[in-house]
């Protein structure tokens, strides 16, 4: 299992403020997909480097599908929504499945607001998202 932490700051005024602009992930493997579960929060400060990190990660992955658990993710914006997207991308030109699953009501609503649901498998839970792409 590999676990990921980052730490986006904040400049005002020519000040540098830590802000609560922080995520983390863990990826681990199962035998019929990568599963990669995050937390915290994404936005247009740290996106980037979310994007990046989970990336990496799913380059490297040989396996056919992808889910990414966003139970104990709080908060995503339209550049955190970008980089879930741009994942889903990398993995469909590579022939594998791609999936979201467990989203907070705060984060469901960020989801449906910007029609991901639409282009993007969503499912309830962790396991409904496995039966659904190992089938």
């Amino acid at each position: 299992m590999v676990a990921l932490c980052y730490d986006a700051e904040q400049v005002i005024l020519g000040r540098r403020i830590i802000s609560d602009h922080q995520f983390g992930f863990q990826v681990r493997e199962t035998e019929s997909a990568l599963m990669v579960d995050v937390a915290g929060h994404i936005d247009g400060l740290n996106a980037e480097e979310f994007q990046a990190g989970l990336n990496e990660k799913v380059r490297a992955y040989e396996g056919s599908a992808v889910i990414l658990d966003l139970a104990t993710l709080t908060y995503i914006s339209s550049a955190g929504l970008r980089a879930i997207l741009v994942t889903a991308k990398i993995l469909h030109a590579k022939g594998k499945k791609f999936a979201i699953c467990s989203l907070s009501e705060t984060v469901g609503s960020m989801v449906k607001t910007a029609g991901f649901d639409k282009v993007i498998d969503v499912y309830g839970s962790s396991s409904e998202a496995v039966s659904a792409v190992t089938c």
